[in-house]
């Protein structure tokens, strides 16, 4: 007997014991059921390689929806981030020292270089490009060399 029908006789589970299966209750709107309609038809490849469609999507859809960044879980840890990236923008969701989960641009803003490029654990986000940081919570921490950047209110940046 093949791998795929060995496989295909394992029953997969259903939606609802997926949910029922889940650590933390899960809201009753998830587990509202309803009939689509929705008729068969081809979808134009094209809108999988196209850059324009690309474009599109991203300024009339992505930009405009929610989006799952991660789960509560995947940040347990005070100072436990995941670096998020859809559509060119790339954010920093960051368990804070209160519990909650914020989410900051991930970028430096003296020259816009990215603070993380990967998953991980930190207790504040330094600049690789001029070593400025910035604590947990988007507030900056420290300006490396204060005395070229007087114009800077710290308290803003």
């Amino acid at each position: 007997m093949s791998v795929a029908a060995t496989t295909s006789m394992v029953p997969e589970p259903s939606v609802q014991a997926l949910l029922d299966a889940e650590r933390h209750p899960v809201p009753d709107v998830l587990r509202e059921r309803g009939v689509a309609r929705v008729p068969a038809a081809p979808i134009d490849r094209h809108r999988y390689i196209d850059r324009a469609f690309a474009r599109k999507e991203q300024d009339r859809m992505w930009s405009r929806c929610w989006q799952m960044a991660c789960r509560d879980e995947d940040i347990p840890d005070v100072g436990d981030y995941i670096v998020f990236e859809a559509g060119g923008t790339s954010l920093l969701i960051s368990r804070q020292p209160d519990g909650t989960v914020a989410a900051h641009v991930n970028a430096c803003l003296h020259r816009g270089r990215l603070l993380r490029d990967r998953d991980g654990h930190a207790d504040h986000f330094r600049c690789p490009f001029h070593g400025f940081s910035w604590n947990l919570d988007g507030s900056c921490r420290s300006l490396v060399n204060g005395w070229d950047f007087a114009h800077v209110d710290k308290d803003r940046f």
